[in-house]
Parts: C-alpha cells; sequence; structure tokens
C-alpha cells in the first residue's frame, strides 16, 4: 500500500510535531517533511513532492495565504489550511479556500494547540480526502481568483430585501450584482 505524503508547515516547532503525530497514527499517512515558514515549504515542496500539504496561516517571511497562491500557482499541490479559530481566522479560510485551498481545520484553543489531539480524526479525514483531489486540474479549469479580488460585502440600497437566496452548482462560480 502506497502512503500519502504530507509536508507540514506551521511556524511552531511544537505544532509541527504535534501535527505530525497525530497524522501518522494513520497506517495510510507518512510526514515526509517539516517547514516553518512558506519559503522552507516551497523550497521542501519541489524537493519532496508530497501528496498533500498542511499549511498554517500566520507565519513570518511567507503568510499562509502568500505560499498558498505559490503552491497552486508553481506545484499545484492539494492544501489543508490549518489556522485559529476566531472571527478573523473565518474570514482568512474563506479567501484561502477562494485561492485554491481544499479544506481546513481549526486550531481548537488558538495559535498554539495543546488540545490539537481533539480535531485528530478531522485532521486526518481531511488530509486522506485531499489527496484524491487534482488541483492542477481544478487550477486549469477555474478562473483564477486573487485574495485581492475575494467577494467584499454588499451596500443595500434603500429597504433591505425579506429575502434573500443564493444558489450554486459544485463547480458554481461567484456572480454579483447591485440589490
Amino acid at each position: 500500500m502506497k502512503k500519502i505524503r504530507v509536508l507540514v508547515v506551521d511556524d511552531s516547532a511544537f505544532m509541527r510535531k504535534l501535527i505530525s503525530d497525530i497524522l501518522e497514527e494513520d497506517p495510510r499517512l507518512e510526514v515526509v517533511g517539516r517547514a516553518r515558514d512558506g519559503i522552507e515549504a516551497l523550497k521542501l515542496l519541489r524537493e519532496l513532492e508530497p501528496d498533500v500539504v498542511t499549511l498554517d496561516v500566520e507565519m513570518p517571511k511567507k503568510d499562509g495565504l502568500a505560499t498558498l497562491e505559490d503552491i497552486i500557482a508553481l506545484h499545484p499541490t492539494p492544501v489543508v489550511m490549518v489556522n485559529s479559530l476566531t472571527r478573523e481566522g473565518a474570514e482568512i479560510t474563506i479567501k484561502a479556500l477562494a485561492a485554491g485551498a481544499v479544506d481546513f481545520v481549526a486550531k481548537p484553543s488558538g495559535t498554539i494547540s495543546l488540545d490539537m489531539v481533539k480535531v485528530g480524526n478531522e485532521l486526518r479525514s481531511k488530509v486522506l480526502m485531499a489527496s484524491g483531489v487534482n488541483i492542477a486540474l481544478l487550477a486549469h479549469r477555474r478562473a483564477p481568483l486573487s485574495l485581492k479580488e475575494a467577494p467584499q460585502p454588499i451596500e443595500l440600497r434603500g429597504e433591505p430585501p425579506e429575502i434573500v437566496a443564493v444558489a450554486a452548482s459544485t463547480g458554481g462560480r461567484k456572480r454579483s450584482r447591485s440589490l
């Protein structure tokens, strides 16, 4: 059985070790490298060619969102974002998903989550799922969305509507209209 090769990227040595240990509890997963920032992650990505990357958002030198954009553009690889569970973290997660991340896992108690094991099953299952996604095909088929172009809140004119409905197919694209 071929193991799924994972690159773990987090600026905290403790979190890199903890995430690696959690992933390797599943015999189908193998952590092949660890990086402390986006620059090191991109270097290891080229050298190791992992199947999946777990990527922290807040890092020195090159943050997770900038690193994600480079991964999708230069070496398309499925990415599972790992970030703090905050309002700002939720906004960044939406931007990361729009930029090409496959999924995300929230650190239960902030940047250094001693209780990360609480989300261990979720992390393992999302990495396993991500390994089956063909990012190169998806990146080629969808229009690029820069983080600078991420949707902004719409200002309502006049009376607010009683109902607003939003629908899209699985491959639906954002279409905006003034209300």
